[in-house]
């Protein structure tokens, strides 16, 4: 029979393996009051008082969130904390939660509010008490039923590394973002039932546990025992290993993501609410990298807006993969809920966040392929979406006012009357004065760091079907005035009001 000394081993080769040099550091235990988190937080406290000094580690925090869903019995939870850290010397923090409300605004379930609202309160904690890192109590029964659990409802690779040994509550770059633990993680729930009574050591039982209309509960007493008895007795065991082998994969997978997602990146393309990838470049990748992509865009938008990432469901995922395969050219939008969508262009890829629901499809970004096109007579001025364009003759050459970007002089015997003022279309070609060739006009767009949404606006005039005009950013090449050029035309043009090229 294992005895408290050979528990307290255990847990110190796991703490070390885990925490690393951050174990000099203070430490901050999550703290409920079951089972679970109150072992947790005896083991802390033996393997600190088992430390010749110096070595001890400087303190422990016992942190616990009231969700305010289950009125006196949250509040006998509340208190059994308090006094049991108090008892062993660590420092007690409580934050009332308003699991509800969150629920609510977030349009999320109460379980996910909840989970929410203690990892946002433990990070909090650990940053202003300078604490190294945060250990929570989960074990080897909550791995198997989360990773069954997932299995059910569906998940990809992500999701059946389960409940991660350890990761970091903020950029793991950042040396101040603190280090999430799990010491129990491959403890059984018996083992620590085994240990709490050896010590005499009460805890708290959260009646709503025994609810069966709650999902996991219903899994983790009735469906992983009939499993455990009519199939296989090492269920659960075997759930972990395939969480192990799964995460070991999965973090393979997540550093190519990392190196793809740099190589990626338009950031010329972002804005206010949103991230931008090159979508020529994601169509390229294998079916594995652009799920883990779709992942990553969402949870670095999130951290961009400072607001929580939404779950990707497998369905959500396979279906922003189908619609971005079938784009060659034009956009599409995939919605999330809540505001958030993909959004796929010929050129760009998009994490956006609206902070509204929207409908499947809105106006597309590129405008100007369904604007009509406009005859501009010469001389003579035509309004295009709120833009003014006109043209003038002159037998001499014309003063030009310097850097003035909305007034261009062309060799008027170069042009093919009457011209035409449209937006970007498919194919569109542009030879740029002083270039050596012609090139695709979204390249020349991409080049001049153009915002992919600012692309369709910007009016164009040609000259039968040769572009003359990328209003204000240059003439095409062939209608550069020259030592011949005996009549000049004046191009002029009056952006909208508040027009932006971003």
């Amino acid at each position: 029979m294992a005895t408290v000394g050979s528990y307290l081993d255990r847990f110190e080769k796991s703490l070390i393996q885990l925490a690393g040099p951050r174990i000099s550091q203070p430490f901050l235990i999550a703290a409920s009051g079951g089972p679970d988190s109150t072992a947790l937080l005896r083991l802390f406290q033996l393997w600190r008082d088992r430390q010749p000094p110096p070595r001890g580690i400087p303190r422990l925090l016992a942190g616990h969130v009231h969700h305010g869903l289950r009125g006196g019995e949250a509040e006998a939870d509340a208190e059994f904390v308090r006094e049991l850290a108090e008892r062993h010397g660590m420092e007690f923090l409580l934050e009332k939660a308003a699991v509800r409300r969150l629920a609510e605004k977030e349009k999320r379930s109460l379980e996910w509010a909840g989970r929410e609202a203690r990892y946002r309160a433990l990070e909090r904690w650990a940053r202003q008490h300078g604490a190294g890192g945060v250990a929570t109590g989960h074990n080897r029964d909550d791995q198997a039923e989360t990773i069954l659990f997932r299995l059910v409802r569906g998940t990809g690779l992500k999701g059946l590394a389960g409940i991660l040994p350890r990761r970091f509550l903020g950029p793991p770059a950042d040396p101040s973002t603190p280090l999430l633990i799990r010491p129990l993680l491959d403890w059984s729930r018996e083992e620590i039932l085994a240990f709490l009574e050896q010590l005499g050591q009460p805890c708290r039982e959260d009646r709503s546990n025994q609810d069966l209309s709650i999902p996991r509960n219903a899994l983790r007493r009735q469906i992983l025992p009939l499993l455990e008895a009519a199939v296989h007795g090492g269920a659960r065991k075997s759930l972990c290993r395939l969480s192990r082998t799964a995460h070991r994969s999965w973090r393979l997978l997540e550093e190519l993501c990392h190196e793809k997602w740099a190589g990626l990146r338009r950031p010329g393309a972002d804005g206010p609410e949103s991230l931008a990838l090159s979508s020529t470049g994601f169509k390229l990748l294998s079916s594995s990298l652009k799920r883990q992509l779709l992942r990553l865009g969402l949870e670095e938008l999130a951290r961009k807006i400072g607001r929580p990432a939404p779950a990707l469901s497998l369905d959500q995922t396979l279906e922003a993969l189908r619609r971005a395969a079938g784009i060659r050219t034009g956009w599409d939008r995939v919605p999330l809920g809540g505001g958030w969508a993909v959004e796929i262009g010929d050129e760009i890829l998009s994490f956006t966040h609206t902070g509204r629901e929207a409908g499947c499809r809105r106006e597309r970004p590129a405008a100007g392929a369904e604007a009509p096109a406009l005859p501009l007579l010469v001389p003579g001025t035509v309004e295009w979406q709120s833009w003014r364009i006109s043209i003038e003759l002159s037998g001499q050459a014309p003063a030009i006012p310097t850097g003035s970007r909305w007034i261009e002089v062309v060799d008027a015997d170069r042009l093919s009357p009457p011209l035409e003022v449209r937006g970007r279309r498919a194919g569109d070609r542009f030879h740029p004065l002083g270039a050596s060739g012609s090139q695709k006009l979204k390249e020349f767009f991409r080049a001049a760091g153009l915002a992919l949404q600012a692309r369709g606006r910007i009016p164009l005039v040609f000259s039968g079907a040769e572009l003359a005009w990328v209003v204000g950013f240059r003439i095409g090449h062939r209608f550069r005035v020259t030592e011949k050029t005996a009549r000049w035309a004046v191009l002029k043009a009056e952006p909208p009001a508040g027009w932006s090229q971003r």
